[in-house]
């Protein structure tokens, strides 16, 4: 979203990226997902009025496929240099690129320049943010050769051995960036706030594709055991990420006290149920629960089904067998 936000506000056309299998949500193991197999691509660019593109349109690479790392990991250009900016680099207190899987698996190496300190949100230290203005100003050709003329940019970064000893410039068409998740208009983690630009303006367009659309009306049509021509009842959705943030836990703390309990996730439905009685005017809330989750634990699952909400049991689905996750 904020890639796209992006691209309108520099009048670029955006190339959005593949999704990777997370080392951390999925071991890093699953098929490597284009934009449009989640989202509706051709409705975003019509109701944008903006050109969109993937990488699948600029670069051959194994799409849709697990992903391989091996000699044969592209099917088609051999490997290409490009420089990219970091924000990482210029405003973390890191100093250092974030490395990601992607440009290996699009057979890029990269050659990675700080973005100037002026870009950042905030003087506060702790604050990796960045200004979306200042970020589209830097593209813009005067300001670029401004900024790569100064000392600071000469402090080039590569993780690729076969770049060494080179110097590559961030490309002045093809604008690249290691990390775009910490950039906003005016306040840290604008997608908080409902004065947000990039979501009122991008967020607000973007729909899940017909496809997956569909896969899940299909789930939930077998989750409520739903017979042909019956409607999908109202439900109150919860989603409760666990298994990767267990790392976020202090050594000391048991995994329950470091995790909200699902008490506390059910004064928090009735809350939601209130609140959505208050605003009915017709019909009855919903109060039905739908519970999804990166949790692997079957104790804390079978607490879920004593809590009388739903969930879906992917085992039994064999959702990775079917859909390659």
């Amino acid at each position: 979203i904020n890639l796209i936000h992006l691209g309108m506000l520099s009048r670029r056309i955006p190339i959005t990226p593949p999704f990777m299998p997370s080392s951390s949500h999925l071991k890093g193991q699953g098929v490597v997902m284009g934009f449009d197999d989640i989202f509706d691509l051709p409705r975003l660019r019509e109701t944008l009025q903006w050109p969109i593109l993937q990488w699948s349109d600029v670069k051959k690479t194994r799409y849709n496929l697990s992903v391989d790392f091996g000699p044969a990991s592209a099917d088609g250009p051999q490997r290409e240099a490009v420089g990219c900016w970091s924000l990482w680099q210029g405003l973390s207190r890191a100093k250092l690129p974030i490395w990601s899987s992607l440009p290996k698996f699009l057979n890029l190496d990269i050659m990675y320049t700080p973005v100037p300190r002026w870009i950042k949100m905030t003087d506060n230290v702790n604050d990796e943010h960045a200004i979306f203005g200042g970020i589209a100003s830097l593209l813009m050709p005067q300001r670029r050769v401004e900024v790569l003329s100064t000392p600071e940019s000469k402090d080039r970064y590569t993780y690729e051995s076969s770049l060494n000893g080179t110097d590559i410039e961030p490309d002045e068409q093809l604008s690249c960036f290691d990390i775009l998740y910490f950039v906003g208009s005016h306040v840290g983690f604008e997608w908080e706030h409902i004065f947000s630009p990039a979501w009122n303006l991008v967020g607000t367009a973007t729909h899940f594709s017909p496809r997956l659309e569909a896969l899940a009306v299909e789930y939930l049509r077998r989750l409520f055991s739903l017979q042909d021509g019956q409607a999908i009842p109202s439900f109150i959705s919860v989603h409760i990420r666990r298994d990767d943030f267990q790392g976020a836990c202090a050594p000391e703390w048991k995994l329950e006290e470091c995790f909200a309990s699902l008490d506390v996730y059910a004064r928090r439905i009735k809350e939601v149920e209130a609140e959505l009685a208050a605003r009915s005017t017709s019909g009855t809330p919903p109060t039905e629960v739908v519970v999804t989750s990166d949790e692997r634990n079957i104790t804390w699952w079978a607490q879920v089904d004593k809590m009388g909400w739903k969930h879906i049991d992917h085992a039994k689905e064999e959702s990775a067998t079917k859909h390659g996750l």
